[in-house]
């Protein structure tokens, strides 16, 4: 709920209004300081006798409240003293000191006029510094700070200011001048040059520069940090006209620091996409600028400022537009806690000026900063923001003071917020103050009375949403008449209805409702139609999707149909007992009559039989299509359970019945593995077989064994069978390939397998079988050669084995036989050679006719 503050009629001193919303409160009180140490640098020491002190003027009658706080030292005893100039008589003297720290209140009465300083009344010079804090309070007290503040200034070229919509915190309210302070994260103007628009920029001599003006926006920024230091910085957001120019429109963003009287940045603690530069203000003085050019056109255009925390710094946006040109940081010399833009005539920042809020127009720059409209017209209006709405100053004044550069135009209007600049002769004075603000959802209106009537009608925008039951409030007090104070802000809030069309089996039907409303809440879930038939909502749309009516809430005008089945009354006998269901029209059977009413602990009855209205049904095809009764017959059954090895089944069986099973022989598994039924067993591991008599709830196991494919590439065939798991593979390890004769000497060939090859490794033959095996058998051939002759050992033999290309031998000495072996022969055309054979006989022979002919060559040698 948005509440401003209630700005009252009646403002005594010192009163003090907070607002809700926007930052906004009245007062009457504001401070000022004499500075004693700049005195003693300017005008030395205070002689004896001798005074010095400001005169404040005040013209406005009431009550004056002055509250005096020095904060000074001296090397004789001075006196802090307010004094009457119109009459020279003191109104306050403080005692003679040479440390003077305290607090004085006074109350007085305006007119008035006072002189406020510092007295000597010793016989010796006094060197002095130090400062006197001054508080003033009440109407008169604000009446002299805008005098003061808010003035034109002469020139050349005849006075001259800001012009436009400057707000300084500062109003005429009912006869009494008030303050109030604005703070807020964001600053708005519109500006809207006419295209005839013609102004001259001025020297400050009064020598004409060029064709050109600027619109600027000023805004203050406060910032508040971690050590309890102020900083205040001055933020500018500028437009440029030069008609030499093509009349275009180019754009520049100052920032200056306001801490003290000189602006200067330290190195780093200031960033964007311009840079810092030296002013002609003062020696030494620096800004930031940054600046672009533009093809803006006359017509209407946004300037922004908005500022962000960022970490321990601050972020201020700058834009036209709604475009974002330059992002400045800053970031101080310890971490930030707050920073606002302000608007607070009470204090005053290192510049001596109180923060204030102006959209102006003015001349171009420091150096050319006259402006004179020729003609045309610069339409200006104001925002700031409050709470994400963007409210109009509470009261404005015709001119600035803030920027340096002026201009010699009129400022017309005022009555709605938004100031027309034209042709003429600059004049001081209020533009709005006090007017009736009345803040609503399609805008915020100024009025000079405190008829709030018009706000407080329902309004139809004629698209299904309409604003409905208006309340006014004050400061958060609802209004109980039609009539406000002037200077109230009006908070109207509404409450915002919209068009809801009702679609149903019922017909149709048109109703407002407040946003938010649960949709649950305008529609009827069940319908009686007779006692026997209703209807039950079934599905619900709203602008055609279909929506959960249980949390659906109206956001807009809604178009809503509502899908509705119908039910019947269905009586329900059985020897169980009687009830009562409701049955959707078509539904089947099967889904309401329950087939099965467990008992617990595998005991439950079933349904054997039913009937509708006499006639008997079956209900898994029956559908209701009229209300009716129902009579079922249940019959005692038992759960059986069968745990087979893949899944388990639960069957009820009505008690004594026969249950006859014939479990699938074999079950396959893939990937070369099935199982094989063996048998059943119950609970307590006891055979069973089919058909088995049901008398009593039974849990049955089917028994399967697991086989594994077994397939093996041989020398000859293939081996391919189921193997139980856990077998030994029953494979021949030897296989006679061959058998002959080479020469005179018998052999055999034969086949010993050594292993089979796997994709997953290498299995011996007799290996035991635990899942499938898909390989090849790897062999030897191996030879045995009998090497005997008549019994008799061979003396020499040289035999060989060849299987294909393969092939091995082997020579021996006295002999009987010799063995040949072929690893992995690559083939099986194996065959046995012995080429080279001596007998032992054939070479006993041999040797004796050796030994024959030596000894006859020997006997004949003699």
């Amino acid at each position: 709920m948005l509440f401003v503050a209630l700005l009252a009629l009646a403002v005594t001193i010192g009163r003090t209004v907070h607002a809700q919303t926007g930052g906004v409160e009245l007062f009457q009180c504001y401070s000022d300081k004499i500075d004693l140490t700049y005195w003693h640098e300017q005008q030395g020491s205070l002689k004896p006798g001798f005074e010095l002190f400001y005169t404040y003027n005040f013209s406005l009658p009431g009550p004056l409240n002055i509250t005096l706080t020095p904060h000074a030292t001296s090397t004789q005893p001075i006196e802090i003293v307010v004094i009457d100039a119109r009459s020279g008589r003191y109104l306050y003297r403080s005692s003679p000191s040479t440390s003077l720290t305290f607090t004085a209140t006074l109350n007085l009465t305006s007119p008035t006029s006072l002189e406020i300083g510092i007295y000597n009344p010793g016989q010796s010079s006094a060197d002095y510094g130090g400062v006197i804090y001054i508080s003033f309070c009440g109407s008169p007290a604000v009446a002299k700070w805008i005098e003061d503040n808010i003035k034109l200034n002469p020139s050349s070229m005849g006075n001259a200011a800001p012009i436009g919509i400057a707000d300084y915190g500062a109003m005429l309210l009912a006869g009494e001048a008030t303050f109030y302070r604005i703070s807020t994260d964001s600053v708005r103007g519109i500006v809207n040059i006419s295209s005839d628009i013609y102004a001259t920029s001025y020297y400050e001599n009064g020598t004409m520069a060029f064709s050109g003006f600027t619109v600027q926006l000023n805004a203050f920024l406060s910032v508040n940090l971690a050590d309890g230091n102020k900083q205040f910085y001055w933020l500018q957001n500028v437009l440029d006209w030069k008609s030499s120019y093509g009349s275009l429109l180019g754009y520049i963003d100052n920032v200056w620091n306001e801490t003290s009287s000189v602006s200067t940045f330290s190195s780093g603690n200031i960033a964007g996409r311009g840079g810092i530069f030296f002013s002609g203000r003062g020696a030494g003085e620096q800004y930031y600028a940054y600046g672009m050019g533009g093809t803006l056109q006359p017509g209407s255009h946004q300037l922004t400022i908005a500022v962000h925390g960022y970490g321990g710094g601050l972020r201020v946006d700058f834009y036209v537009d709604s475009n974002l040109y330059d992002t400045v940081i800053i970031t101080p010399y310890t971490r930030i806690t707050s920073a606002n833009i302000v608007v607070d005539p009470s204090i005053r920042t290192g510049y001596r000026i109180s923060p204030d809020l102006e959209l102006v127009f003015a001349g171009f720059s420091s150096s050319e900063p006259i402006a004179v409209l020729s003609k045309g017209t610069v339409q200006l209006s104001l925002f700031y923001n409050s709470s994400g709405k963007w409210l109009p100053p509470f009261a404005a004044w015709s001119i600035g003071a803030s920027t340096f550069e002026r201009a010699i135009a009129s400022a017309v209007g005022g009555s709605s917020g938004t100031v027309s600049i034209f042709p003429g002769n600059p004049s001081k004075y209020e533009l709005w103050s006090g007017a009736v603000v009345v803040v609503t959802p399609y805008g915020t209106f100024f009025q000079n009375d405190g008829n709030i009537t018009q706000y407080l009608k329902e309004i139809d925008f004629g698209n299904g949403t309409k604003l409905a039951n208006p309340v006014a409030y004050i400061n958060g007090v609802r209004v109980q008449e039609n009539t406000v104070p002037l200077g109230s802000v009006v908070v109207v809030e509404y409450t915002r209805e919209y068009h809801v069309t009702m679609n149903s089996t019922l017909g149709k039907f048109e109703i407002w409702v407040p946003e938010q409303t649960p949709l649950k809440g305008l529609l009827n879930e069940t319908i009686i139609i007779s006692p026997n038939v209703r209807l039950v909502l079934e599905e619900t749309y709203a602008n055609g999707v279909e929506v959960d009516y249980n949390s659906y809430l109206i956001d807009g005008p809604t178009n809503v149909t509502l899908i509705y089945s119908r039910e019947f009354l269905i009586s329900l006998y059985s020897n169980l007992g009687r009830e009562e269901l409701w049955v959707k029209e078509g539904e089947n059977l099967a889904s309401v009559v329950p087939t099965i009413k467990s008992l617990g602990n595998g005991t439950a009855f079933v349904l054997v039989s039913l009937y509708f209205d006499g006639k008997q049904v079956d209900p898994s095809s029956f559908s209701i299509s009229s209300p009716g009764n129902l009579n079922a017959s249940y019959s005692l059954a038992y759960q059986v359970k069968l745990i087979g090895p893949t899944n388990s089944t639960e069957l009820w069986i009505l008690s004594g019945s026969q249950l006859d099973l014939h479990p699938q022989a074999i079950i396959l598994l893939g990937n070369n593995t099935r199982l094989v039924f063996m048998g059943a067993e119950d609970s307590s591991g006891r055979n069973i077989t089919f058909p088995l008599k049901i008398t009593s709830p039974a849990a049955i196991e089917l028994i399967y064994g697991r086989e594994y494919l077994v397939s093996i590439e041989l020398y000859k065939g293939n081996f391919s069978e189921w193997v139980p798991e856990g077998n030994i593979l029953n494979l021949s390890q030897a296989e006679l390939l061959k058998e002959g004769k080479s020469y005179i000497y018998g052999y055999s060939i034969t086949l010993l397998l050594r292993y089979i090859v796997t994709p997953s490794g290498i299995i011996l033959p007799n290996s035991t079988v635990n899942g499938p095996i898909d390989g090849k058998a790897i062999y030897s051939a191996f030879a045995d050669i009998k090497t005997e002759f008549l019994g008799i050992p061979n003396f020499f033999s040289f035999s060989v084995l060849s299987c294909g290309s393969q092939s091995n031998q082997s020579i021996s000495f006295l002999s009987s036989e010799q063995t040949l072996t072929i690893e992995d022969p690559r083939s099986f055309q194996c065959s046995v050679d012995v080429p080279i054979s001596l007998p032992l006989p054939l070479a006993a022979a041999l040797v004796m006719v050796f030994l024959g002919i030596a000894f006859a060559r020997r006997k004949m040698k003699q």
